[in-house]
């Protein structure tokens, strides 16, 4: 990885009319804006289906992607409908926020019409997708039908032949007639977000912009995965975890983060010789040029908590699978591009694990100057192998933050990040200087690549946050930009801290003529 800059903004916080950011002529003129502002990296987070709360990392699937981000206009030019019906589609109100409940209606109604128009050649592309997707998709579009059918009842509450994943029995399922279209179903909305993202990304690349993914480290409990595959996490003979995922208490929660994941059963994984992960991750870099997994370090040790607990605090930590599946992965595919996100309760082990890996860790600028022991850990120390955030999407604005700071650390961190004025720190938006002043300290640190939020870019305040780690509000995933804002995003500022602090491509001709 070369000395770059990246900007961190969801797909579904894009501005357009239809309720929900999507992968259509926005996302287009985004990466014409990083582009030009010499941005070498657009980070997403996870494109799969988000749960009940709207989190992408609560998914049904580690696989399958979001097909609430596909865009109608897309659609529309490859004639699957008229411009007229096209106008139907589009929000009637505002947007300022995500509207999930909107977009999934929505989706649903384009998809279904457009799926109704698929021509004899279209359906023979769509199916030789499939077949190239089958180790994932087959389950996937399965898990899908039956759970519907069943009201989304969890798969451990369906009937025993579904529930135990009976080959014979599946096969009997899938075949009968209704359950064929809507399988067909399936693969459509996933073929057509394929193409959608596919040509997105070639078109990102071309303008020398690289999309990082964003992989969280374990599947739900009730998820196509789990189901498919139960013999690689910790489950009883029911199907039930045997012990839960979380982290002990931290920054974020006196209590924890009981996220309640099934844990996986890394000795079976190991026996198997990886498949599973080798599959996933081969999948992601399909999609990804560089991917970041969350909660690395429990590769090296993770934290599990009984299953009748109601929270984090009493767990015991057991061993990962170490360089053991690293290995595996480097021997098995060609091109392996991961950021390690390494934060947190990290001992020893862990900073050994990401160190052999020889994959970037992160660093969090905020998190610099909550150290209650100042300066044992301040930006000019970071090793150049790391990727610093002035924040992530668990984390406040740089601007919140300072809000809800305590005077003795603001006026600390204002102080090393050269505030001329303490005063003027109050000033948000797209020229706060306070703001301004954290984004140059990271891309003037010595990590590889700096990141930053689209909220700090745009000096927003701490109602734009994208989620609260260990909460479950109405506020969590829904930010969402409109056009008019994106468009105050200053890429000549931006531009010039690329270029001051040497985070420009100077090999990509793009930038060159941007330069010019």
């Amino acid at each position: 990885m070369k000395r770059a800059s990246g900007v961190l903004l969801h797909v579904s916080s894009l501005p357009g009319p239809f309720g929900i950011g999507t992968l259509g002529e926005e996302a287009y003129r985004f990466v014409n804006q990083l582009a030009e502002a010499g941005v070498r990296y657009w980070q997403v987070l996870p494109l799969t289906p988000p749960g009940s709360s709207n989190s992408p990392y609560a998914s049904v699937s580690c696989f399958a992607n979001n097909e609430l981000f596909i865009d109608p206009r897309r659609l529309a030019e490859e004639g699957f409908f008229s411009q007229e019906e096209l106008q139907s589609f589009y929000h009637k109100g505002m947007t300022n926020l995500a509207d999930f409940g909107f977009a999934t209606a929505n989706v649903a109604n384009y998809l279904h019409l457009a799926f109704s128009r698929v021509s004899e050649e279209q359906h023979r592309e769509m199916l030789a997708f499939v077949n190239a997707e089958s180790y994932w998709l087959n389950d996937y579009a399965l898990f899908e039908v039956i759970h519907r059918e069943n009201n989304y009842a969890s798969w451990l509450d369906w009937t025993d032949d579904l529930r135990l994943h009976n080959e014979k029995a599946l096969v009997q399922y899938s075949m009968q007639p209704e359950h064929i279209s809507e399988l067909e179903y399936i693969y459509f909305a996933q073929w057509q977000f394929r193409r959608q993202w596919d040509a997105l990304k070639a078109y990102a690349n071309a303008k020398g912009v690289l999309l990082i993914g964003d992989m969280p480290i374990f599947p739900a409990l009730d998820s196509a995965d789990v189901w498919a595959s139960p013999e690689q996490f910790q489950l009883d003979e029911d199907g039930n975890p045997t012990a839960k995922a979380g982290v002990p208490p931290d920054y974020f929660s006196e209590d924890g983060q009981l996220w309640g994941n099934p844990l996986y059963d890394w000795d079976f994984i190991e026996e198997d010789e990886y498949k599973w992960w080798v599959q996933r991750v081969g999948y992601s870099m399909k999609l990804f040029d560089v991917i970041r997994i969350d909660h690395f370090r429990g590769f090296d040790s993770y934290w599990a908590v009984p299953a009748e607990s109601t929270t984090a605090k009493h767990g015991v930590w057991r061993r990962g699978p170490g360089m053991k599946l690293f290995e595996k992965l480097k021997e098995e595919l060609e091109h392996v591009n991961i950021i390690a996100e390494d934060l947190g309760d990290i001992n020893e082990d862990v900073a050994a694990l990401v160190e052999e890996s020889g994959y970037p860790g992160m660093k969090v600028l905020q998190f610099a100057f909550d150290d209650k022991e100042r300066g044992t850990e301040l930006p000019y120390t970071y090793p150049v192998n790391k990727v610093i955030y002035t924040g992530t999407h668990d984390n406040n604005t740089v601007y919140g933050w300072l809000e809800h700071a305590d005077e003795e650390t603001r006026e600390f961190a204002l102080d090393y990040v050269r505030m001329p004025d303490m005063t003027d720190w109050r000033i948000g938006g797209p020229y706060s200087p306070s703001v301004r002043a954290f984004i140059e300290t990271a891309w003037s640190t010595p990590c590889v690549l700096a990141v930053a939020p689209v909220q700090d870019l745009l000096g927003y305040g701490d109602n734009t946050r994208m989620n609260t780690p260990g909460t479950n509000t109405s506020r969590n995933w829904v930010f969402r930009i409109d056009e008019a804002e994106l468009a105050r995003l200053d890429t000549a500022w931006l531009y010039r801290m690329n270029q001051v602090f040497q985070r420009l491509d100077n090999d990509n001709s793009q930038m060159k003529r941007s330069q010019e």
